[in-house]
């Protein structure tokens, strides 16, 4: 079969990936380590990425799990933005240079794990002309690896889970995808990247 549409994660392929950074500058504000951090964070993760709560909201459960008085959620939050931010405009030329060449022959998309508060970030970013459309878990109500989110995303592109191509840099999220059918790579590197899809392009 024909492939019609490639899907990409966007941290740590399009632009650097942000979490750990952001965890530990956090981490390190509130006094704890990034690891507990991470493990608050992470158990918050399916409800912030929806929008069941917003960020700042998942901030204060930890704050109010810390038994935290003494910080304002909205510090954290702001420092979370800060250096996202920063991120956003730091996108990898060479990768971008190759999803131009890949838009010439297939319509190439990003679905993402995102906030509500951070979607507006996403508004006028340069980078983003590079791409067809862009896919965010809180808009969509559905995260990554939940099979559902790669179907809605197939069908808005209309393409069927065999004339699909899927790029995550975290195993779970490609193993989501090939769940439903869609061919699927753990990104490492552009190099690697480019070794992988010349066996299916």
């Amino acid at each position: 079969m024909m492939i019609k549409c490639i899907i990409f994660d966007m941290g740590g392929i399009i632009i650097p990936e942000d979490t750990p950074l952001i965890r530990k500058v956090i981490a390190k504000e509130l006094g704890i380590d990034a690891n507990q951090l991470t493990e608050m964070m992470n158990e918050l993760h399916p409800h912030y990425t929806v929008g069941k709560i917003t960020l700042r909201q998942a901030y204060d459960k930890v704050l109010e799990k810390l038994g935290n008085k003494t910080h304002e959620s909205k510090k954290l939050l702001d420092l979370h933005i800060k250096i996202l931010s920063k991120r956003m405009l730091e996108p990898y030329p060479a990768v971008l240079e190759y999803v131009d060449s890949l838009r010439k022959k297939y319509g190439v998309v990003l679905l993402t794990n995102t906030e509500i508060e951070i979607i507006k970030l996403y508004d006028n970013l340069p980078f983003m002309k590079h791409f067809d459309g862009f896919f965010k878990s809180v808009e969509l109500k559905m995260i990554k690896p939940n099979p559902e989110v790669y179907l809605h995303v197939l069908k808005e592109m209309g393409c069927k889970p065999n004339e699909a191509i899927f790029v995550d840099d975290r195993p779970e999220n490609v193993e989501g995808a090939a769940k439903v059918g869609i061919k699927s790579f753990v990104y490492r590197d552009l190099a690697t990247l480019k070794k992988d899809l010349s066996t299916v392009l």
